[in-house]
């Protein structure tokens, strides 16, 4: 036969409870303080990540003004040439003759 719980019994019990439940308690706290740590974390991760791609978007478009430079560059100097040459081609006779005498 089982015996009857006594109130001293019940009264440890209540006390177990009430020391888990502390417990429980506590560990929700810091749970909760977890999650604003991990938020905050998290807020600022997105903060560098969006730097970070304002960044990348500056140097993209730093390369492309540069890359349209150059090209513009070598368009005038292939245009330059292209007019050149010609030009070179009919006078460079003429001023070999003009020099040599």
């Amino acid at each position: 036969m089982t015996a009857e719980p006594t109130i001293g019994d019940v009264l440890n019990e209540v006390r177990a409870l009430r020391t888990e439940l502390d417990i429980l308690r506590s560990d929700v706290d810091n749970l909760k303080v977890d999650v604003s740590s991990i938020r905050h974390d998290l807020d600022l991760s997105r903060i560098e990540f969006r730097e970070e791609v304002r960044q990348w978007d500056e140097r993209f478009f730093q390369l492309s003004r540069d890359t349209l430079g150059f090209t513009r560059n070598v368009v005038t100097t292939a245009a330059v040439v292209a007019v050149l040459i010609p030009f070179l081609r009919d006078v460079l006779p003429l001023l070999i003759e003009v020099v040599s005498r």
